[in-house]
């Protein structure tokens, strides 16, 4: 493996993680490989886990669940302090399609967007270094500069 994972990497791949995909760290190379539960066959699965060198060489990132997302959305409103705000998106939050309602308030309010995309950044870097703890994953907090 490469001596030390980008921090910012694996966020961002957490991020982009979702509950029909499984995003692994090749533990010998460093890199990504998604497996789609919804768009590849098992052969499609094993194969691409076989080209990595089998699942040896492979560990799971975390996902957001959905659940946890929302409670993201929800501790972020807390902290609104923008009244006619704050209660936009305490409404947006209130049953199907709370996601899309919660990014659709923010359009019209780009300071506040800027701070729901900090917010979450912070989440995503924090799950990111307890998974690599956990996990015994050497991490560069800083983005590493690749020569060419």
């Amino acid at each position: 493996m490469k001596n030390f994972i980008p921090l910012q990497e694996i966020a961002d791949e957490i991020d982009l993680g979702s509950s029909g995909a499984t995003v692994y760290l090749n533990l010998k190379t460093g890199k990504t490989v998604y497996v789609s539960d919804m768009s590849m066959t098992e052969e499609e699965k094993e194969a691409a886990i076989a080209e990595e060198g089998g699942e040896g060489n492979l560990i799971a990132l975390p996902h957001v669940e959905s659940h946890e997302g929302y409670r993201w959305m929800a501790e972020f409103t807390s902290t609104v302090t923008d009244a006619r705000l704050s209660g936009m998106l305490d409404v947006a939050l209130n049953g199907r399609g709370a996601f899309r309602r919660f990014r659709d308030v923010l359009q019209g309010f780009p300071q506040e967007r800027e701070g729901w995309s900090d917010f979450k950044s912070a989440k995503l870097l924090a799950l990111a270094r307890e998974w690599a703890r956990e996990n015994k994953i050497p991490l560069a907090e800083k983005p590493i500069k690749h020569s060419e």
